[in-house]
């Protein structure tokens, strides 16, 4: 993914064709073409360029069909279940398969949380680089290159499955599911690919990915709370001053005590019964009731990102509706 247009991605797109297995370079995914594409004896490889067109608020309904099948094919389990044929007849297909996918901005958060993200970017002004003509290359050399790479699969295929990666800390089980491959491909080629792909790993983990609107609370909230309690307004007012974060968005309504409880809830946490302060009886939250909260959700233990609403156009419809809780 990149922020700006001609930053490379279609190149890379245009790469993998060259090498991957079964490749289908696409300018649109049908996901009922897709799905009945993907066969056990023949899984492609789809490649897709300008993807953040298909996760529009107009195109709802088949982003969302395309980002289902997406979500469940990372995994070797991953199936679909509809309709087919004349009689109508529930079928099972299986989604699991080789994707590669590139556009502007940010991905919807469910399923850039199964992809490995990749940050893009505009050449600076000065540098050069080779240009890339795929009528100029030597094809004798690219089919030794794919010979070789299909003589060490069928070499490698038969134990691949039975190895278990090693992982670097500090990473949950998601991030983990998604790396496994790549790091058990490298621990078998040996040489320097089980230190490049570990410090690939380190590199992307480092990329921002969008939290939920949650996660984002609970982190902000860590940030700001004074002492061993806080009552549920002073609380709300002080997120509604936060700089440069999405309840201080001057376009937005301001966030509620209310929407505050809505959105903490999920996690455990809720208001306390009133308890008396400056005389008069107020609701809040005590720091121990966050504890297990900040714990699980904000493992890396780092204060407030400060975040901005997101950029992802259709972000609002998969975070949430923002007007539920004021």
């Amino acid at each position: 993914m990149s922020p700006e247009p001609g930053s490379g991605k279609t190149l890379c797109l245009d790469l993998s064709r060259l090498l991957v297995k079964n490749g289908h370079m696409a300018a649109a995914i049908s996901p009922a073409a897709m799905r009945r594409m993907i066969t056990p004896g023949n899984r492609p490889t789809f490649l897709a360029d300008e993807i953040d067109l298909v996760f529009t608020k107009k195109n709802q309904d088949d982003g969302m069909s395309l980002m289902q099948v997406l979500n469940s094919g990372y995994t070797a389990s991953g199936y679909y279940i509809g309709c087919n044929g004349p009689m109508q007849t529930p079928t099972t297909w299986s989604t699991y398969c080789a994707v590669g996918i590139a556009g502007l901005k940010n991905l919807p958060q469910a399923l850039e949380q199964r992809t490995i993200l990749i940050p893009m970017r505009k050449r600076e002004p000065g540098v050069r680089v080779e240009k890339f003509r795929e009528t100029r290359i030597p094809r004798d050399e690219l089919k030794e290159i794919i010979s070789g790479i299909r003589s060490w699969v069928a070499m490698v295929e038969p134990t691949v499955m039975s190895k278990e990666a090693s992982y670097p800390d500090g990473h949950d089980g998601r991030t983990e599911d998604i790396w496994e491959p790549l790091l058990i491909i490298a621990d078998m080629a040996g040489r320097e690919w089980p230190s490049r792909v570990r410090e690939s790993l380190e590199w992307c983990s480092r990329v921002e990915k969008k939290e939920t609107i949650g996660v984002e609370l609970l982190r902000d909230i860590k940030a700001v709370f004074v002492g061993a309690f806080m009552s549920s307004q002073d609380l709300t007012d002080t997120l509604n001053r936060l700089e440069e974060s999405r309840w201080s968005d001057p376009n937005d309504t301001p966030l509620s005590a209310r929407g505050v409880a809505r959105l903490l809830a999920p996690y455990g946490v809720k208001p306390n019964p009133p308890r008396k302060i400056d005389g008069r009886a107020q609701r809040g939250y005590y720091r121990g009731d966050f504890v297990s909260a900040w714990k699980t959700y904000l493992p890396d233990g780092a204060e407030s990102n400060r975040t901005t609403p997101p950029l992802d156009p259709w972000a609002e419809v998969l975070d949430a509706n923002m007007s539920d809780y004021h």
